[in-house]
C-alpha cells in the first residue's frame, strides 16, 4: 500500500514538473532566450513611403487598392508626452494631434485625410483602426473606426469615407465604460464592432495574467456586453473575408486565437495557434486567407527601447510571420497551421514593426511602426 501511494505521489510531481517545464520552455522562447536576432537580408525589395510615419496600424481597402494608416504627428513626442498604450501620461497639457492618412498603393501616393464635424480641440491620439465596407455602395463609401484615447478617456471614433475623397466625415464617438483600455478594433457592420481592451486597467504591466477581454458594441441595438473574457494581453484584431471567424492576438501567450462569429454577434473560441513570439496586430490575406502578423523576436529590448526611445538603448528587432494551411507531412498528425517568417531584421534596417497589412493582388506588403518611417515592400 504504502508503495501505491509513494507511486502515485511521484507521478503526480512528475507530471507537475513535465506541465511546469514545458510551461517556463514557452515563456523563455516567447522572451527570445532561444534564438538569435537574423539581420535583413534584402530579399522584399522594401522602401520607404513619403509621408506617412509613425503609424501603429494600417489597413488596406482591397477593391479600391487605397490604404488607410493611424498615425502620429509627431512619434517621439508623443511617446514620451502622452500615449497610453505605453503607459506614458507624462504631460498631460499635451495635446494630441494625430493623422490619419491614405495610401494609393497603384501610384505609391499619400495623402493626409482632412476631418469634417469634428471639432478642431478634439484630442486625436490614435491607436488601432478598422474599416467596414457596404457593399451596397459598390464599394465606395467606407466607415472606419478609430481607437482614440483622449485624455478624458478612451473611445471609439467612428467615421465615413467616400473613396478618392480626402474627407473623413464624423459621425459618432463611441464612450462606454466597458471600453477602458482599448487596443484595436474590427467593425462587423457600419455601426457594430468588436474591440480589444489590452489590461484591465488603464496603467499597466508585463505580467502574463489572463486579466482582460474583447467587447462587443452595437449601436444599432444599443448594447454593450463582454464577448470573451480572460484573455492575457489582446491586442490586434480581424476578420475574415465575411467577419465569420475573429482573430484575436494574445500578446502574453504569443497565441493567435480564433473565434466564430455568430448572428446574434456572440463568439466562441475554436482554437489557438502558438506563435513562438510576442505579437502584435494581425491582417489577412485576402486571396489566400494566410494571417499576417507583426512579432517581436526580443521582447525585452522591445519593452526597453519602447520605454525610452532616445537612443539610450538599441533598436530592437523585428519579424513578420504568416500562418497558412500546413501542407507538410506532420499534418496528418494534427498539426493544422503553419507558422513561417516572411521577413525579420535584428534592428539595423527597421525595427519595430507593429503591423504588416498586405495586398496579394498588387504584391505589396505594408509595414508600420509606432516610432518612425512606413515601409512598403514586395510581397513575393
Amino acid at each position: 500500500m504504502f508503495s501505491t501511494i509513494v507511486a502515485v505521489i511521484f507521478a503526480v510531481i512528475a507530471a507537475l514538473l513535465a506541465y511546469y517545464y514545458n510551461d517556463l520552455k514557452y515563456t523563455l522562447e516567447l522572451l527570445g532566450y532561444f534564438r538569435d536576432a537574423v539581420p535583413y537580408d534584402g530579399s522584399k525589395n522594401c522602401r520607404i513611403i513619403s509621408g506617412p510615419t509613425s503609424c501603429e496600424d494600417i489597413v488596406i481597402h482591397h477593391p479600391s487598392g487605397y490604404a488607410f494608416m493611424a498615425c502620429a504627428d509627431s512619434g517621439i513626442n508623443r511617446l514620451t508626452q502622452y500615449w497610453p498604450p505605453l503607459g506614458t501620461f507624462a504631460n498631460m497639457s499635451y495635446e494630441p494631434r494625430d493623422l490619419a492618412w491614405v495610401y494609393n498603393i497603384k501610384t505609391n501616393e499619400a495623402s493626409v485625410l482632412t476631418f469634417k464635424n469634428l471639432p478642431e480641440d478634439t484630442d486625436l491620439s490614435f491607436h488601432g483602426l478598422g474599416i467596414y465596407d457596404d457593399d451596397s455602395t459598390n464599394h465606395t463609401k467606407l466607415s472606419l473606426f478609430f481607437v482614440n484615447h483622449r485624455r478624458t478617456g478612451s473611445v471609439i471614433e467612428i467615421f465615413e469615407h467616400t473613396i478618392g475623397t480626402k474627407e473623413l466625415i464624423h459621425l459618432e464617438t463611441v464612450k462606454h465604460e466597458l471600453i477602458y483600455t482599448p487596443n484595436d478594433v474590427v467593425p462587423v457592420s457600419a455601426n457594430e464592432f468588436f474591440v480589444t481592451n489590452d489590461f484591465r486597467h488603464r496603467h499597466k504591466g508585463i505580467m502574463r495574467k489572463p486579466w482582460s477581454n474583447v467587447v462587443f458594441h452595437s449601436s444599432a441595438s444599443n448594447i454593450t456586453r463582454i464577448a470573451a473574457d480572460g484573455i492575457a494581453y489582446p491586442n490586434g484584431i480581424a476578420a475574415n473575408w465575411d467577419k465569420s471567424i475573429i482573430y484575436v492576438i494574445s500578446t502574453s501567450d504569443g497565441e493567435v486565437i480564433l473565434y466564430e462569429r455568430r448572428q446574434d454577434n456572440r463568439i466562441i473560441e475554436l482554437e489557438r495557434i502558438r506563435l513562438g513570439y510576442p505579437a502584435d496586430n494581425a491582417a489577412i490575406d485576402e486571396v489566400t486567407g494566410e494571417i499576417y502578423i507583426a512579432g517581436f523576436p526580443k521582447v525585452l529590448k522591445s519593452i526597453a527601447y519602447f520605454e525610452d526611445p532616445s537612443g539610450k538603448y538599441p533598436r530592437p528587432p523585428s519579424v513578420i510571420l504568416k500562418i497558412s494551411n500546413n501542407t507538410d507531412p506532420d499534418r496528418y498528425f494534427g498539426k493544422k497551421y503553419k507558422v513561417s517568417k516572411v521577413l525579420e531584421d535584428n534592428g539595423e534596417f527597421f525595427h519595430s514593426f507593429s503591423i504588416s497589412a498586405v495586398d496579394h493582388k498588387r504584391n505589396a506588403l505594408l509595414l508600420g511602426s509606432i516610432f518612425k518611417e512606413t515601409w512598403r515592400c514586395d510581397l513575393k
